[in-house]
């Protein structure tokens, strides 16, 4: 049992005699029936003044395991909570991670924070693998953590003339992380990860002139300071078609029309030209052919135009015929022109002319078509009538008269005649010319007698 005695202050002698009874007491008693002494530190503690306290916090003792590191530390005794000795074991290969109280856990205290000293314990050094950063080209320091930490610290490399633009896995990788991001996995121990800095250069205006390179033409210069759109080409070369920008004047495509351009550099972009052009020229047809480039021998684009009563037969070239898909050499710029025929006569359908010749006096006669096909009325211009001797006695004479498309009158025209011999007997043909330039025969008429 534990005996407490309440001490009151109306004498001195009186309170002295009464801390001496308890203490004799208290002795006696061997500090009560628990078994506990009369030291207990959780006994309170009664002052000279009759008073009492709470006992003095115990000591306690933390002891450092390496954990398969090296050095030593001491052990550290507090009372109270106090900063752990700051570490002093090494790994090679390792950064210290922190404290934990069990080798299996995660680090619980930091290296140097507030630990309670509540009880006495060991605390087990944790290793991480070390995350460092390369500055890449730049200026600065940066510790190397434990890749265990969940966020990347901010940058604090520095690069005149540059602007950092996060962190890569190599010195000229793509972006992996920004500042602020968690932190890459790929840690492992011994080697770690090592972060480079990625830097953009600090855009400043260049310009880039163009030169036509042969051809003509004027273009403005283009100024920027950042990749942008190339100013579209303006410039023409006769027989030729543009084929992109060389930063030489007999050099390889580098950018096409309108291509993106760096503009880290200050240059002089030069016109490349195509060769060869050639162009179709309907010459009297109809319809449209676009131009047809190359650089080597190649077959002509298959032709495209028409013309009434005519048939395509190639193309004339200075002077020379070139057939429908012939090959041609492109070893310079053309212009081909079309070549037409007229439609022939086909039998198959009969004559293109029927005549009706008939005497209307002794020196005239009359001679009646009929026309078939090759366009109908509007596709005619002119008919010829001409008059042969039936040869009675051997003696040709011809009288020939014409007829055009805007004195015929009615359709089909009938054709006058005179100037014949009323002794003699006649036949006629007919030759008539289309609007567009064919002409076509007819057979022999009938015969006319004598007047």
């Amino acid at each position: 049992m534990r005996l407490y005695m309440r001490v009151g202050s109306s004498s001195s002698k009186a309170t002295a005699a009464g801390i001496a009874l308890a203490c004799a007491f208290m002795v006696l008693a061997g500090c009560g029936g628990s078994g506990e002494s009369a030291t207990d530190a959780a006994a309170p503690v009664i002052r000279g003044d009759g008073a009492t306290t709470s006992p003095s916090a115990s000591i306690r003792t933390v002891t450092f395991n390496a954990s398969g590191g090296t050095g030593t530390m001491a052990s550290q005794s507090a009372s109270s909570a106090t900063a752990l000795s700051l570490n002093t074991f090494a790994y090679p290969g390792y950064v210290f991670d922190g404290w934990a109280t069990k080798t299996y856990l995660a680090a619980a205290y930091a290296d140097g924070a507030s630990y309670p000293f509540t009880a006495n314990a060991t605390l087990y050094a944790k290793w991480s693998a070390p995350l460092t950063f390369d500055a890449n080209g730049g200026t600065g320091n940066m510790p190397s953590p434990a890749c265990s930490i969940p966020t990347l610290p901010t940058n604090t490399f520095t690069r005149s003339g540059y602007v950092f633009d996060g962190w890569a896995t190599s010195s000229g990788g793509a972006k992996v992380s920004d500042d602020g991001d968690a932190t890459p996995v790929g840690c492992r121990p011994p080697e770690g990860l090592t972060l480079y800095a990625r830097w953009n250069i600090i855009p400043t205006d260049k310009t880039v002139t163009f030169d036509a390179n042969g051809g003509t033409g004027t273009m403005a210069s283009q100024t920027a300071s950042t990749s942008t759109a190339l100013t579209s080409n303006a410039f023409t070369r006769s027989g030729y078609v543009f084929d992109g920008w060389s930063t030489t004047p007999d050099g390889a495509k580098e950018y096409p029309n309108t291509g993106k351009y760096p503009f880290t550099e200050s240059d002089t972009l030069y016109a490349r030209w195509k060769c060869c052009v050639v162009t179709f020229n309907a010459n009297g047809g109809t319809g449209t052919m676009p131009s047809q480039t190359a650089s080597t021998a190649t077959a002509l684009t298959a032709n495209t135009f028409t013309k009434d009563n005519f048939t395509f037969e190639g193309w004339k070239n200075a002077g020379s015929t070139l057939l429908d898909r012939a090959v041609y050499a492109f070893d310079e710029p053309a212009t081909l022109k079309a070549q037409w025929k007229c439609l022939p006569y086909d039998p198959f359908y009969g004559e293109i002319f029927t005549l009706t010749a008939k005497r209307v006096s002794n020196n005239a006669a009359t001679v009646q078509l009929g026309v078939r096909g090759a366009g109908g009325v509007s596709g005619w211009k002119k008919f010829k009538a001409t008059s042969y001797d039936d040869f009675d006695n051997g003696d040709n004479q011809t009288q020939s008269t014409t007829v055009t498309s805007d004195t015929w009158g009615d359709w089909p025209p009938i054709i006058r005649v005179t100037g014949l011999d009323k002794g003699k007997k006649y036949v006629f043909q007919v030759l008539g010319t289309t609007e567009s330039g064919c002409t076509y025969q007819s057979q022999v008429s009938n015969s006319i007698s004598k007047w």
